[in-house]
C-alpha cells in the first residue's frame, strides 16, 4: 500500500483506492489515465498521455486486461518503482505508456510533473499543473508557483531541487 510523503506530518489525502476496469495488463507500479470508454464508463490504461489525458494515479498491483483495478490517486508515495535517483524530478513518460522518466520531455505537446523520488524505489507523487511542451508552443518547464501544488504545504520544487514552502509565497 502506497504512504503518504513523511515530509507532510499534516497530509490531508490518505491512501485510498478507487476501482475501474482496466483496459490492459497493468504491472505494479504503472501510472495509468482515467477516461470515459465511450460506453459512458470510467476506465483505466497505461498511455502515453495527452493534453486530454493525463496521468491520474497508479497501481501497486498486476492487473490483467479486463479486471477491476485499484488506483492511488496521485498525491501518494508510489512505492513500487525501481531505479529511481534520489531528489530527481520525475515527468510522465511521452514515449513508453504508464511510466515515468527523470529526463525533461521535449517535443511534446504537454509535459506532466509527476514528483520527486525519495530514494530509489519510492516517488513522492503529486498534482502538478500541466506545462505545454515544446511540440505545441513556447515549450519549456515552468517553476511551481503557489498554485502549483494543489494540496500546498512544504514540497521539493521540481526546477531547483530545493524545499520550497508553499505558504511564503
Amino acid at each position: 500500500m502506497p504512504t503518504y510523503p513523511l515530509n507532510y506530518p499534516m497530509y490531508p489525502y490518505f491512501p485510498t483506492a478507487f476501482k475501474y476496469r482496466t483496459l490492459s495488463n497493468l504491472t505494479a507500479g504503472d501510472f495509468v489515465v482515467l477516461f470515459n470508454d465511450g460506453a459512458n464508463e470510467l476506465v483505466v490504461d497505461k498511455q502515453v498521455i495527452d493534453a486530454f489525458n493525463p496521468y491520474f494515479g497508479f497501481v501497486v498491483n498486476n492487473y490483467t486486461a479486463g479486471q477491476t483495478a485499484e488506483i492511488y490517486q496521485l498525491r501518494v508515495v508510489n512505492n513500487q518503482l525501481s531505479g529511481l535517483i534520489p531528489t530527481a524530478t520525475y515527468y510522465a513518460d511521452p514515449t513508453t505508456p504508464g511510466a515515468v522518466t527523470n529526463i525533461l520531455p521535449t517535443g511534446t505537446s504537454i509535459i506532466q510533473i509527476i514528483g520527486i523520488a525519495i530514494n530509489t524505489t519510492d516517488l513522492d507523487t503529486q498534482y502538478y499543473r500541466s506545462i505545454e511542451g515544446s511540440g505545441g508552443g513556447s515549450g519549456g518547464l515552468v517553476c511551481p508557483t503557489s498554485d502549483t501544488l494543489i494540496d500546498g504545504g512544504t514540497f521539493l520544487s521540481p526546477c531547483s531541487n530545493t524545499l520550497i514552502d508553499a505558504g511564503s509565497f
